[in-house]
């Protein structure tokens, strides 16, 4: 966890210059590699899919000709959301290039406990004054020129000049476990229970931005901590976009009571998923949402792999959908952000998104096929795990 607050004159943290967000992947890996080709200390990259593609290789590229100006490089990718990885062990071996594997996968890991705790953090940073966060990964699903009108629709954030402590931090431990002959446990924290308190984003001073990883046990209880806290504090809208939206039960009821509180909540998910069984799991949740008055829409042109969540004047850009396994199993890590340029900007692109989006409405949903039913019961029946 780590705050980028406003400066006051008895906090060593600094105020970002600049938060700039990105909706489209183009955007998002052109700014990436300017900065790592101006690095002049340290590039970290750590990315649950790093795929060895068009893409993947331009970043490789970049980061390789980084290592060989003496810059230090790190990257940590997931050994599922990565696989197959003997491409990518390929293009760093023999390199000043440091590569990691989060619980690399194998014909008998698979069996082993833990296995199912993956590293879905999306986390970039370069020479500790630039940092990247949101859901993008490094690959061709996400870019125009490989995929066109089929690229993935996904959120990414970059913060100028912030002091990164925290955040170095927590890469710093994931590494170090990843590097462990018993990676398959729980990571450790340094992080304690007096800094997590402060770090609530209903604190009294209002930073910029908090960042929040669930990276241990305390850091998990408390990022749904607060986002419970931030929901039921809201007093004008709730917007939540995930790319799979299977929230827990609680969620579903305090969801059900800001509406019927009068509060503007709506949801957006995707219509056409890379995880069927999700997206029909999720699916099972919307006759309750509609039931009373919550907007339900299906983002249908493409891929939603987008996870953003609006609460009046605060919103969340991150890795974390709205499901079980994001909040119990996968290592997360996300960003509550409070400039009010920010937040315009987050608004107008959900808006825009629900152009693109098909408005779910209760009547024609109740009339969906016996076998349709079925198969969503059956889906939310395993909902722990996917």
């Amino acid at each position: 966890m780590y705050r980028v607050e406003k400066k006051r004159p008895d906090s060593a943290r600094v105020v970002a210059k600049d938060v700039k967000l990105f909706w489209e992947g183009d955007e998002f890996f052109e700014s990436l590699i300017s900065d790592i080709h101006g690095a002049q200390i340290s590039v970290c990259v750590e990315s649950y899919i790093f795929h060895f593609d068009q893409t993947g290789e331009e970043v490789i590229r970049a980061l390789l000709l980084a290592a060989r100006r003496g810059v230090r490089i790190r990257v940590l990718v997931d050994g599922v959301g990565s696989f197959p990885l003997w491409n990518l062990r390929r293009a760093f071996s023999g390199t000043t290039a440091a590569f990691r594997v989060f619980k690399p996968a194998g014909l008998f890991t698979v069996f082993r406990s833990g296995f199912h705790r993956r590293n879905h953090r999306k986390l970039i940073l370069v020479d500790d004054h630039i940092a990247y966060t949101g859901g993008m990964n490094i690959g061709d699903e996400l870019s125009s020129e490989s995929r066109g009108p089929r690229r993935w629709r996904d959120n990414m954030m970059r913060v100028l000049d912030g002091d990164f402590l925290w955040l170095r931090q927590s890469f710093e431990e994931i590494w170090s476990h990843a590097g462990k002959k018993n990676s398959w446990l729980m990571p450790r924290s340094r992080i304690g229970g007096k800094e997590i308190k402060e770090l609530n984003p209903l604190h009294k001073n209002c930073p910029d931005i908090v960042f929040l990883s669930n990276h241990s046990r305390a850091l998990r209880r408390a990022q749904r901590r607060f986002l419970v806290q931030l929901i039921k504090r809201a007093r004008e809208r709730i917007y939540i976009g995930s790319a799979y939206f299977i929230p827990a039960r609680s969620i579903l009821w305090l969801l059900r009571r800001k509406a019927a509180q009068g509060v503007d909540v709506r949801v957006m998910t995707a219509g056409k998923s890379d995880v069927w069984l999700a997206r029909q799991a999720g699916r099972s949740t919307y006759g309750s949402l509609l039931k009373h008055g919550i907007r339900v829409f299906e983002y249908r042109n493409r891929m939603y792999h987008a996870k953003m969540t609006i609460v009046d004047d605060r919103f969340m850009i991150g890795s974390t959908n709205m499901d079980y396994r994001s909040f119990l199993h996968n290592l997360e890590l996300d960003a509550w952000v409070f400039r009010e340029d920010a937040i315009h900007s987050a608004v107008e692109q959900w808006h825009l998104d629900e152009v693109d989006s098909v408005r779910i409405h209760r009547k024609r949903w109740k009339e969906r096929g016996i076998l349709e039913k079925i198969l969503e019961k059956i889906a939310f029946l395993l909902r722990f795990y996917l």
